[in-house]
């Protein structure tokens, strides 16, 4: 399943890679979240293979005003890392950034990816 429509950027404000500030995180209701491409199903099967069954592993997308993937933040313990997951959602592709009005601004955006 292709997930590719404008993902829930609501929650927690998220650590930004140093050097870039005013991450939106889907708190400001004037802001639009990102469209992003994410293969769910293709991730799932990645989990699946690493190991994990019958949870949920989440990440954070970090995407810039450039509409650029720059950073992976793993939600999950230490031991629930899965290289191949943060490969694949570093390589998703971003066919819109977030917005404010019409300007660009740089947003997170969680995914879940269900191992059941």
């Amino acid at each position: 399943m292709i997930l590719k429509h404008a993902l829930d950027i609501s929650g927690a404000p998220v650590p930004y890679p140093p050097g870039s500030s005013h991450l939106v995180t889907g708190l400001d209701p004037n802001v639009r979240a990102p469209v992003v491409d994410i293969n769910v199903g293709s991730l799932a099967k990645l989990a699946k293979t690493a190991g994990y069954s019958g949870i949920a592993l989440r990440y954070m997308v970090c995407i810039s005003k450039a509409g650029e993937i720059i950073a992976i933040q793993n939600r999950n313990a230490r031991q629930a890392e899965v290289p191949e997951i943060i490969a694949a959602l570093k390589s998703a592709r971003v066919a819109s950034p977030g917005r404010r009005g019409d300007k660009a601004v740089p947003t997170a955006i969680p995914v879940t990816i269900p191992t059941r």
